[in-house]
């Protein structure tokens, strides 16, 4: 009888475990117009905490959106299709603040570069690169309009997914189609682009990752951004290399300073079905990584696990060097710990959890993406900043 009563009250106590506090994020003005229409806030594909910026009545997070509205893919898979709703989108920067159970967008900041022979910078869209019709290694989608007509590639498109700040106040950013990762200025002007070696002519930019990159998945480039306490930057792309291993997602581990790749590891993806979505420094000091299956309901499996390279392979040296690099039979993965599940927080119906990230407390804060709207059903297709106590993570 003592044993069934205590297995009883354990029970209750892990059934009534404290959900998240759910807040939504306003904002009073569109992200982006033209002749074309509004697009409105959504999109939110990572968060940043500012603690400089931050006090005790306030907190400061930087977000930023991927590529903008857009329909599901179609055609067949070698070279697929995708309805781009508002083709002159510019991804944006945002700045958000979190002050009496309010999260209201304060600025917002597009995404710009400098090109040869134009006086002022341009505005980033986020269009694909590479026509796969005409170079179908490491190709894009076809990018139509909402009423079928094809677009325009763009050698300057990104897909942003990741973002982190240095302490000069640089963004950093990780996109799906190169993948690459980018040096932006607080004005939004990206100042480097790095990209996979061998990378298709048709991208722009400096080729200082692994080859292998290049070979990604389609749409399934970076995902996850976050600066490590040693103050390098770690690079998650969102699921495994199909050429590699499907099973273990490449992690690059970059030197901002020196801005060179020095490090490339493997995470074990669940095999629920995991696909990273988010990493940040959690309140152990730990990384932590976001994983989900992008399902919702019942459905739905949302984990965030703290990971650890001590014993993790570095194969940095053989992945720059070979264009043919096939991962070593005695490589050691990085391990992984469990430490918060997001379904019984109450996140189940959030297909999209795309950004994470800590505060001075050890709160854990997180955001879904809403696909703007288009896609999501009525819970789904808000934005909104989950905040989980410290004392409720593992």
């Amino acid at each position: 009888m003592r044993k069934y009563i205590a297995l009883t009250l354990l029970v209750s106590t892990v059934a009534q475990a404290a959900p998240a506090e759910k807040y939504l994020i306003q904002s009073e003005k569109p992200l982006f117009e033209n002749s074309e229409g509004k697009v409105l806030l959504g999109g939110l594909s990572d968060l940043v905490y500012a603690p400089t910026e931050s006090s005790k009545e306030k907190r400061v997070f930087y977000s930023i959106t991927d590529r903008g509205p857009n329909g599901k893919e179609k055609g067949d898979k070698k070279t697929p299709e995708r309805a781009f709703l508002h083709p002159a989108y510019n991804p944006q920067i945002l700045k958000f603040e979190f002050k009496n159970g309010e999260v209201k967008l304060i600025q917002s900041v597009g995404l710009k570069v400098k090109v040869t022979l134009k006086p002022e910078p341009i505005l980033i869209t986020g269009l694909p690169n590479v026509n796969p019709k005409v170079n179908p290694t490491g190709a894009d989608e076809t990018p139509m309009d909402a009423k079928g007509t094809v677009l325009k590639f763009d050698a300057i498109g990104l897909d942003p997914e990741g973002l982190a700040l240095d302490e000069q106040k640089n963004f950093w950013v990780s996109e799906e189609y190169g993948p690459s990762l980018l040096k932006v200025n607080a004005d939004g002007l990206v100042q480097k682009r790095f990209l996979p070696k061998g990378s298709s002519k048709e991208r722009t930019g400096i080729e200082e990752l692994p080859y292998f990159y290049a070979k990604r998945k389609l749409n399934r480039g970076f995902e996850a951004l976050v600066f490590t306490p040693e103050k390098t930057l770690l690079v998650f792309l969102q699921s495994g290399v199909p050429d590699l291993d499907k099973n273990r997602a490449p992690v690059l581990e970059f030197d901002p300073i020196k801005e060179k790749t020095v490090g490339v590891y493997f995470y074990p993806l669940s095999k629920e079905g995991g696909k990273i979505g988010a990493a940040t420094v959690g309140p152990d000091g730990r990384i932590w990584v976001l994983e989900q299956n992008g399902k919702t309901g019942k459905k739905a499996w949302q984990r965030v696990f703290a990971m650890d390279r001590t014993k993790a392979s570095n194969v940095v040296h053989e992945s720059l060097a070979l264009e043919s690099f096939k991962i070593p039979k005695d490589v050691k993965a990085i391990e992984k710990t469990e430490v918060l599940n997001l379904t019984e927080k109450g996140l189940q119906d959030f297909e999209k959890l795309e950004g994470m990230t800590t505060d001075k407390d050890g709160q854990v804060y997180i955001v879904n993406d809403n696909d703007f709207g288009v896609h999501d059903a009525e819970v789904g297709s808000k934005n909104y900043l989950f905040v989980i106590k410290k004392e409720e993570s593992k």
